[in-house]
C-alpha cells in the first residue's frame, strides 16, 4: 500500500478547488476516482483507497464500505462517500 501517496492525494484534493471539481464531476466510483488520481501522478491503487476508507471509518457497515467501494459516488452517495474518504464536498 502508498499511505503516503494516499495521504498526499486527499491532501491535494482538499487543498485543489480544481481537483475538487473533477472528482465531482468524473468520480463515478472508486476506479474513477483512482484513474483521476493516477492520470495526476499519484501512484495509488484501488485497495489503496478502499484500505484508506476503511482505516478511516472503522464502524462503517459492510452495506456503506460497498456503497463507497462499489461505484456509488454518483447523486446522493457522492458527497457521503468522498466525505468519507476526507474529501471536502
Amino acid at each position: 500500500m502508498s499511505g503516503v501517496e494516499l495521504e498526499r492525494f486527499v491532501a491535494d484534493v482538499k487543498a485543489d478547488p480544481r481537483l475538487q471539481a473533477e472528482l465531482k464531476e468524473r468520480g463515478s466510483g472508486l476506479a474513477s476516482v483512482v484513474e483521476i488520481a493516477r492520470s495526476r501522478g499519484y501512484e495509488i491503487t484501488t485497495d489503496d483507497v478502499r484500505d484508506y476508507v476503511r482505516a478511516q471509518h472503522r464502524d462503517l457497515t459492510e452495506q456503506e464500505l460497498d456503497a463507497v467501494t462499489g461505484g456509488v459516488f454518483r447523486a446522493g452517495m457522492m458527497g457521503g462517500g468522498m466525505q468519507m474518504m476526507g474529501f471536502p464536498v
